[in-house]
C-alpha cells in the first residue's frame, strides 16, 4: 500500500511548470481513491509498468485542483486522486 500511495503522489502539480520562476507550494487538501487496491498491491510489489495522468482542472487565485489517476499496464485504473495546491507565487 505504501509504494501504491507513492507512485500516486509522485509528480509535482501540473500548474507548478507553467510559473515563470520557482515559487513554493503546498498541498491544502489531498484525497485517494484506491480503486483495486488487492490488485494495486500486486502491480507495485511486482515492479510493473504503471500510467500516471494528472490534470489541472481548475486554478486562480493561487490555488490549482488536480486530478490524477494511476493505471496499471493494461489501463485499468488502479487509483484516482484529487489534490487542492496552493502556490505561493508573491
Amino acid at each position: 500500500m505504501p509504494a501504491l500511495l507513492a507512485l500516486i503522489d509522485a509528480w509535482p502539480a501540473p500548474v507548478l511548470p507553467t510559473l515563470r520562476a520557482f515559487a513554493p507550494a503546498s498541498t491544502v487538501r489531498w484525497t485517494v481513491q484506491l480503486l483495486d487496491a488487492a490488485a494495486a498491491a500486486g502491480d507495485v510489489d511486482g515492479c510493473a509498468w504503471h500510467h500516471v495522468r494528472a490534470d489541472t482542472v481548475a486554478a486562480a487565485d493561487g490555488f490549482a485542483t488536480v486530478v490524477g489517476t494511476l493505471s496499471a499496464a493494461d489501463g485499468r485504473p488502479l487509483a484516482w486522486s484529487e489534490q487542492l495546491v496552493a502556490v505561493f507565487d508573491g
